[in-house]
């Protein structure tokens, strides 16, 4: 693949030519930009490089609904998902498919319904991957840009494809967001995806982990080399916290009960079961829990909260496009989940000053409150700690208020233009280590 020119010329005023550097194009790839914290770290990202100096895209591998936008000057492209679909090419594709999951059975879940149905299925998320993969790996060559960044597991997994099926010299840069080893728990074929991961991963440029921990995790779990392993952390924009904060609300926060609040996407990984049933140990004092977000799983938390008796005191407000009016009216802010990467959630709450409850998973929550020194650390999957320590805060304000203002004041040592600085840096030393590799011949 040619090279794009990577200078722009025009006259001096004696006639000489000037040479100005063009921008850099950067493609940054995610499944979508619905609600999260990886969507909202990649638009933080993309839009906080320097227009004048980098030309900045980000490309969506699912299609989903756009519930977070960049900054104006950052173009989302959605790509087509339905391409080949129907043609002969396409049906002689599906066969294919379908006989490399009967080679790949032994991989299924055996607790599934039929065999029929688990290869079925199988074959067509084999399909719709190696699809995916070359839409995505003829975008890139249409594009031309000079570094590749993708965000989670599975665009991670599209782009390291298409960059092999390609043949393509632009570095790549990949971005996981949680403790990885326990983030293929939750996604289709955990152990097709581990062994694709540890074949493919160390074949990217660099690697971003968001803790420390997470970064060991790639390494010896994963195979990717320590020297590739890049640790960013989350970073907050605290003037826009408080500015979005500050957004007048109704009523909610005017009870004279005590407000829990808990933000995340309704899922195993947030670990709400483990709250409810927390919650529902305390006795004698009042609270009211709030849970902002969505998910899979927001039908059996209605039920468990039934059956463990707390169905009135606990409210599904759904996702919210700004949660921090709420954080700025709550008591506490509490988070069970199993496993994190470095939960925004938390890091925003702190900016914020409200005190937090935290499991203390792999990895993030231990980081940012500081061992526990800024906020109430319990033993994860723990539901009598996370009770304790949660009744143990609302029985004392004045706990809460010294928290709150460590917390604040931790909070100040991660902030955007850090994180955004952080990656600019990795991306042009990565472009630049790229530059010098001699081509493949």
């Amino acid at each position: 693949m040619g090279q794009r020119s990577k200078d722009a010329h025009m006259m001096g005023d004696a006639g000489q030519v000037v040479q100005l550097p063009s921008r850099r194009r950067i493609c940054f790839v995610i499944d979508s930009l619905t609600g999260g914290g990886a969507e909202h770290v990649i638009c933080e990202v993309a839009s906080g490089l320097d227009p004048s100096r980098y030309e900045a895209q980000i490309v969506l591998t699912l299609g989903r609904a756009v519930d977070q936008s960049p900054a104006a000057h950052v173009t989302v492209v959605v790509l087509p998902n339905s391409k080949w679909v129907g043609t002969v090419q396409g049906w002689l594709a599906s066969k294919l498919d379908r006989a490399m999951a009967l080679l790949l059975a032994p991989f299924l879940n055996t607790g599934e319904s039929s065999v029929k149905t688990r290869l079925h299925a199988l074959a067509q998320d084999i399909r719709t991957f190696r699809i995916m993969s070359s839409v995505l790996g003829m975008h890139i060559q249409h594009w031309r840009p000079e570094c590749v960044v993708s965000f989670l597991p599975n665009s991670n997994m599209l782009a390291l494809l298409a960059k092999t099926r390609f043949g393509l010299s632009i570095p790549l840069i990949c971005s996981d967001r949680n403790y990885l080893t326990s983030e293929l728990v939750r996604l289709p074929w955990p152990g097709l995806r581990r062994a694709f991961i540890r074949r493919f991963y160390p074949k990217a440029d660099a690697h971003v982990a968001v803790a420390p921990n997470a970064g060991e995790d790639l390494h010896t779990s994963f195979g990717v080399p320590a020297d590739r392993i890049h640790t960013i952390f989350n970073g907050v924009d605290i003037a826009e916290l408080q500015k979005m904060a500050n957004v007048p609300m109704d009523d909610w926060g005017t009870t004279s009960e005590p407000r829990l609040l808990a933000v995340g996407r309704l899922s195993r990984q947030k670990g709400y079961d483990i709250l409810l049933r927390a919650l529902a140990r305390i006795s004698g004092l009042p609270w009211r829990l709030t849970i902002l977000g969505t998910g899979e799983e927001e039908r059996a938390l209605r039920e468990l909260a039934s059956q463990e008796g707390i169905a009135d005191r606990v409210e599904f407000a759904g996702w919210q496009a700004n949660p921090y009016r709420w954080m700025k009216r709550s008591t506490l802010l509490v988070m069970s989940s199993r496993w994190e990467g470095m939960p925004n959630v938390l890091l925003e709450a702190m900016a914020l000053g409200l005190p937090a409850v935290a499991t203390d998973c792999p990895t993030g929550p231990a980081l940012l409150l500081d061992g526990g020194r800024v906020g109430r650390l319990v033993e994860n999957g723990s539901e009598s700690a996370l009770a304790d320590a949660i009744a143990g805060l609302l029985n004392s304000p004045e706990e809460r208020r010294r928290l709150g203002d460590l917390a604040r004041e931790r909070s100040s040592h991660f902030t955007t233009s850090l994180m955004v600085e952080a990656y600019r840096v990795l991306i042009d030393a990565t472009v630049a280590s790229s530059s010098t590799r001699p081509e493949k011949g």
